[in-house]
C-alpha cells in the first residue's frame, strides 16, 4: 500500500514538473497553440481507452 502510494505521488509530482518545464519552454507560444496540443493529448489518451474498453468488451 505504501508502495502504491509513494509511485502515485511521484507520478503526480512528476506530472506538475513536467507541467511548469512545458509552460517555461513554450511561454512564447500563443495560448490557443497550448490548447490544441493539450486537447490533442487528451483527445489520444482517450480515444485507446476507449478503443481498450471496447475490445474488453467484444473479446
Amino acid at each position: 500500500m505504501l508502495n502504491q502510494l509513494c509511485v502515485l505521488y511521484t507520478l503526480i509530482a512528476g506530472v506538475l514538473f513536467n507541467n511548469v518545464l512545458f509552460f517555461l519552454v513554450f511561454k512564447e507560444f500563443a495560448f490557443v497553440e497550448v490548447v490544441w496540443m493539450v486537447y490533442q493529448f487528451v483527445a489520444a489518451f482517450y480515444n485507446q481507452n476507449h478503443i481498450f474498453v471496447s475490445r474488453k468488451i467484444y473479446l
